[in-house]
């Protein structure tokens, strides 16, 4: 823009407009005009097209025909259900003999537009490699400033940018989270990425039609489930069963509602007897001591009568759940046999019925 030109000095020579000169020396070495030269150091960066990724080569050699590139990847293979891409996915190729491209870094360029809940959502991306069986997470270091995020590289292979809300868990045993995606997912769905991880999950809405606590177990026929979905900004009780440290969702945001400690749930068949005859819509009541904890109604399905019923806890109810007390049934008004250990960390399936035998007093008989 100077009236500086730049020539090639072979025909190919690289003129300054001051008269200095950049002459290629023999395809590795850049000569200036003065003699003094710029030597390559074998690590030039590998560019998209687009210049929004960037592969940073550490000193390497090549040998003629060799190369690293990047290309755009314009459809992905299946991508998680908890993730959100975030512009272009891209696919490192390597060249057969070139060097090992596993450990270098990459950089993503990101627009802010692009990212869910903008400067607030950045925490949330990171970089991911398809290793051709699953997206797999890499360690990411975001730059908010200048909008980047950094990995190391797998190998050949398509990387993408996602975002994606890491929501932290205690580990093993109960934990109370956020549901932080924006739209309502089945539960099952929503907790995709923790699949095979958790067992129960309960919800607390104290103006619920079905009672005040929702729950689903992954043991549990669908139609004895009452926790059909988890949805925005609410909380949910977790039951994980290994020691894992978070649970991933789409981006969002979500408050707190409940902190009770979850009831002790149960769930079965109705058994008919002689002088018991169970059917749908009867009420199911469990009880501790003196108290009632819990309630519900019976229901039919594949051919029998079911019942679901929750036991609250003693933070819920004075008198209610707690480790070491048992649980007492009635449905219809109708004591059930039997009882049960008041237990929050599963589901239990257990069936109800009466005995069909009668207490039968005999006279007494002296001498």
């Amino acid at each position: 823009g100077d009236g500086t030109a730049l020539v090639l000095g072979d025909g190919t020579t690289l003129v300054l407009g001051d008269g200095t000169t950049l002459a290629l020396g023999d395809g590795t070495t850049l000569v200036l005009g003065d003699g003094t030269t710029l030597q390559e150091d074998g690590n030039g960066p590998v560019l998209s097209s687009d210049g929004q990724v960037v592969l940073y080569v550490d000193p390497l050699t090549f040998v003629p025909g060799e190369y690293y590139s990047l290309q755009a990847v314009t459809r992905l293979p299946a991508v998680p259900g908890w993730v959100a891409q975030v512009g272009q996915a891209y696919r490192l190729l390597v060249s057969p003999g070139a060097p090992d491209a596993a450990g270098q870094p990459i950089s993503f360029r990101y627009l802010g537009r692009d990212v869910p809940n903008g400067e607030a959502g950045e925490k949330d991306l990171g970089i991911y490699y398809y290793d051709g069986a699953g997206w797999q997470p890499l360690t990411t270091f975001i730059d908010e400033e200048h909008n980047s995020a950094v990995a190391q590289t797998r190998g050949p292979g398509i990387y993408a940018l996602f975002s994606t809300i890491q929501v932290p868990l205690q580990g093993q045993g109960w934990n109370l989270f956020n549901y932080a995606a924006s739209v309502a997912l089945p539960v099952q769905e929503a907790l995709a990425s923790i699949q095979g991880k958790y067992s129960t999950v309960y919800h607390y809405q104290p103006n619920h039609p079905d009672g005040p606590w929702l729950v689903f177990d992954i043991a549990m026929p669908y139609f004895v489930n009452s926790l059909k979905r988890l949805e925005p900004r609410k909380a949910y009780w977790l039951y994980a069963t290994e020691p894992i440290t978070n649970v991933q969702l789409p981006p969002g945001a979500a408050s707190v509602q409940s902190v009770f400690l979850p009831p002790s749930s149960y769930y079965g068949v109705v058994q008919a007897t002689a002088d018991f005859t169970p059917a749908p819509g009867m009420e199911v009541s469990a009880w501790i001591g003196g108290v009632r904890c819990g309630q519900g109604v019976t229901v039919g399905a594949n051919g029998a009568v079911w019942y679901r019923v929750y036991a609250a806890s003693e933070e819920e109810t004075a008198g209610c759940g707690a480790p070491g007390r048992r649980v007492r049934f009635q449905v219809g008004g109708v004591w059930m046999d039997g009882e049960a250990p008041w237990d929050n960390t599963q589901v239990q399936n257990l069936p109800l019925g009466t005995s069909s035998l009668k207490e039968l007093f005999l006279p007494l008989v002296e001498r």
